[in-house]
């Protein structure tokens, strides 16, 4: 029998959000923002890496990922108040926002030396996170730093329109389509600076990128524009954006798809752990962006590079011998052999560390995996699906009859413009360490779980080596592969891991997680008690 929530239901429900979120804009947030998880005596703070108190983080579960959870509470509920949070977070990400329209992973309020010496005392001592090794001034698309503040501010000008939020929009619009490249895709990182060489390799930074879906993460923010801002200049980047994926597809022999792409799209190479190759993973991404595509234009190009793609990848699947962990599939090749990319490292530190790959599928890299599992059954399926179906315009017919039920449908939920093309839900919060923490599965539990103060506080092991620890020396370790198969090296290495002493925190993953229970529960939730 179906249950109904009852107005004491409610009530818990809604004051229990207010109090958790008073706790978090009152006693979490600084320089205006929120970073990712901080000590409960303030005494240190992260985001993917360790934060200064003058630092907001952009990256998802940062201060963009807060405000769209504040805007869904707004929607659940109708309260000013969310909505009014929200705006004042913006208002913080919008006097973050460089120059040229994008955003940084971070913002810095205490200015370009706190910058510096954050890099100089932690970011380049991070031995994995190499993305942090080298200040580049500019703004980045990794991880959805830029694009995540876009489509906040899209949702705010949608639900209540103001000049600062449409300037704001404006710019980033501009970025958007001025980092383009003349064949449709976008750089990892713009404008464009000196290069800058990690132990000889070369920049990645002005590359081609499909990693961490920076492509199609600016295509929809771009189509959302298109739709709901009633901007047709928009079409022909769209249209340029989605062409491009089916250049970029390597070779007949080899019908996937890499990373990143140099300037004469050949597969790039990244950080020392991503060596020029074609990606497993990323193929299987592009083959439903692909069919996506199709959907969008109705044009059968985007089915054609589809069927030998799948069969390439079912070509790929490891013999027993190499198989581990159940997974099946190598993440990367090489270009040109086919052959799996087994990655790992040797020495202790940025400093006397190096990667390498080979074929040995033992002692990989903990923090970077070298295999994977792929549905291709599932890919298949969706194929035949897909090519069964009549071709639509659903661009052109988007526009025209659609608007405004995508539009109610974004004001309603970060989620509302991807799930109106299909293409699943919008980014809002990485897992990364936070899978190991216990949360709850209830809105029940989540209304018991919070504290007098209105703290929700997360039990876990995320944490980094406090800066400028002397590292060890090669000649000190037991073997040169000592730190192999670690998340973090010696005590001089500050990236992140998720084995450190397990303590409470407070987490805006954990905030994030607990109150879209809630919101879910004030319409389909038993009776809390």
């Amino acid at each position: 029998m179906e249950q109904h929530v009852t107005p004491l239901h409610s009530k818990t429900v809604l004051k229990t959000m207010r109090r958790a979120t008073d706790f978090m804009l009152n006693n979490v947030r600084q320089a205006g923002g929120f970073v990712w998880i901080q000590e409960l005596d303030k005494s240190r703070r992260w985001g993917e890496i360790e934060a200064s108190e003058s630092m907001l983080w952009m990256q998802s579960p940062g201060t963009p990922a807060v405000a769209q959870t504040l805007l869904n509470s707004f929607s659940a509920t109708g309260d000013r108040y969310y909505l009014e949070a929200a705006q004042s977070l913006a208002a913080a990400i919008i006097r973050g926002q460089q120059p040229s329209g994008g955003w940084h992973y971070f913002i810095d309020f205490a200015g370009p030396a706190s910058t510096d010496k954050w890099y100089a005392t932690i970011g380049s001592k991070a031995w994995r996170l190499e993305e942090f090794h080298h200040n580049h001034n500019n703004a980045t698309f990794d991880d959805g730093a830029t694009i995540d503040a876009a489509m906040l501010l899209l949702r705010l000008q949608l639900i209540e329109p103001n000049p600062q939020t449409e300037q704001a929009l404006n710019r980033v619009i501009h970025f958007v389509t001025e980092s383009q490249f003349d064949n449709g895709g976008w750089p990892q990182r713009y404008p464009k600076r000196a290069p800058y060489s990690f132990k000889g390799l070369p920049d990645y930074s002005n590359y081609l990128t499909l990693n961490d879906d920076v492509a199609i993460e600016n295509i929809k923010f771009l189509l959302g524009c298109y739709l709901l801002l009633d901007r047709p200049d928009l079409e022909q980047p769209i249209l340029r954006a989605i062409n491009v994926f089916l250049r970029l597809q390597v070779s007949d022999q080899q019908p996937g798809w890499a990373l990143q792409y140099d300037e004469n799209l050949n597969p790039g190479s990244a950080r020392s752990y991503e060596p020029s190759s074609l990606s497993t993973t990323t193929t299987v991404r592009v083959i439903n962006w692909l069919m996506d595509f199709y959907n969008l234009s109705g044009e059968k190009k985007f089915l054609a590079p589809i069927p030998d793609s799948i069969d390439w990848l079912q070509s790929l699947k490891l013999p027993d011998t190499l198989i581990t962990d159940h997974r099946h599939f190598p993440k990367t090749v090489a270009v040109g052999t086919g052959e799996p990319q087994f990655l790992h490292r040797r020495g202790s530190n940025v400093d006397n560390g190096n990667y390498f790959h080979d074929q040995n599928p033992t002692a990989t890299l903990v923090h970077y995996g070298s295999v994977t599992e792929l549905d291709l059954d599932q890919l298949r399926q969706r194929f035949d699906e897909v090519r069964d179906q009549k071709p639509t315009n659903l661009l052109k017919d988007l526009y025209q009859t659609k608007r405004h039920a995508i539009k109610t449908a974004l004001i309603k939920h970060h989620g509302g413009l991807s799930q109106s093309l299909g293409w699943g839900e919008e980014r809002i919060s990485m897992d990364g360490c936070y899978r190991l923490a216990s949360k709850p599965a209830t809105a029940a539990a989540a209304v018991a779980e919070l504290r007098e103060d209105g703290s929700w506080p997360l039990l876990t092991g995320f944490y980094t080596n406090p800066a400028g620890q002397p590292g060890e020396k090669l000649s000190g370790l037991p073997s040169p592969l000592f730190y192999s198969s670690t998340n973090v090296g010696d005590n001089s290495d500050t990236s992140t891991y998720c084995n450190g002493p397990q303590r409470l925190v407070i987490s805006t993953s954990h905030f994030i997680h607990n109150m879209q229970l809630l919101m879910d529960s004030l319409t389909v939730d038993p009776l809390i008690n």
